[in-house]
């Protein structure tokens, strides 16, 4: 019986997962976000206000949560 090596695996690269991560999200968020707007500019200004201020605050958790995520 032949005996066989170490198994390698692939080493992936810091910070390849959080490009993706963001190309992906922005591709999925820019139409939601022009699409919420652009129901929120033709229904009342508060609406609108209130469409700005959710979007802000997803951003802010997601960044957080990417960076709590990413720290040792």
């Amino acid at each position: 019986m032949v005996r066989r090596g170490p198994v390698r695996r692939g080493r992936r690269r810091p910070g390849g997962d959080g490009v993706m991560l963001a190309a992906t999200g922005l591709v999925v968020a820019v139409p939601l976000i022009n699409a919420m707007v652009g129901l929120a500019r033709a229904s009342s200004p508060w609406l609108l206000a209130a469409v700005l201020a959710v979007t802000a605050v997803v951003v802010g958790v997601t960044v957080l949560a990417t960076r709590r995520r990413q720290s040792p």
